[in-house]
């Protein structure tokens, strides 16, 4: 469902809603379509784990970010995951293509 909705990434969260990780979703269609995966495994088999390195700031995305701190986030990233101030809501992911669209779209 992922493949089809163009999703690039899906973030994995815990059942307190704290972000453990992602599903790269093309790397996950390929080893599916190879029969290298089924609908029992664990997301946990597909998933990349975000490692936080201890005193390492990380940066915080909310949709009030500004697009240039965005942009230069997403030239050192894959993608950015977008919550709320708390940290307490996966608004969404956002890649270097979704804000080429957006800006082309704006005018920008």
């Amino acid at each position: 469902m992922a493949y089809e909705r163009d999703f690039s990434h899906i973030p994995v969260l815990d059942r307190n809603r704290k972000l453990l990780g992602y599903i790269d979703v093309a790397a996950l269609k390929t080893k599916w379509e190879a029969g290298n995966s089924n609908p029992d495994d664990k997301v946990s088999q597909y998933m990349t784990k975000f490692k936080r390195t201890i005193g390492t700031p990380y940066t915080i995305i909310t949709p009030s970010t500004p697009l240039a701190e965005l942009e230069g986030f997403l030239q050192l990233n894959l993608f950015a995951i977008v919550t709320d101030w708390d940290r307490k809501f996966v608004l969404g992911v956002a890649t270097p293509q979704d804000l080429e669209k957006f800006v082309s779209r704006r005018g920008f």
